[in-house]
């Protein structure tokens, strides 16, 4: 699986979280949280409450912080049908 973190998703996890790695971009620690999420079955395609859906999204969900921290993820076949 590729993850890819855009600038928005580092400042908002900056914001929410911290780095708890200490590294001074944690996009490495976002990915890998993301994957370790995904592994453990913590995706959905129904967004949280408030949130229009974006057809092939998949709404991830953290499995370490239990604020509602979330992702969207856009699987490749959705990807490729944006491009």
């Amino acid at each position: 699986m590729l993850v890819a973190v855009t600038d928005h998703a580092v400042e908002r996890y900056r914001q929410r979280i911290g780095g708890r790695s200490g590294a001074v971009d944690p996009r490495a620690e976002i990915a890998g949280r993301v994957r370790g999420a995904v592994e453990a079955g913590r995706e959905t395609e129904e967004p949280p409450p408030g949130v229009k859906g974006a057809r092939g999204s998949l709404y991830v969900s953290d499995i370490d912080d239990t604020r509602s921290c979330s992702s969207v993820v856009v699987s490749e076949a959705a990807r490729s049908w944006l491009s």
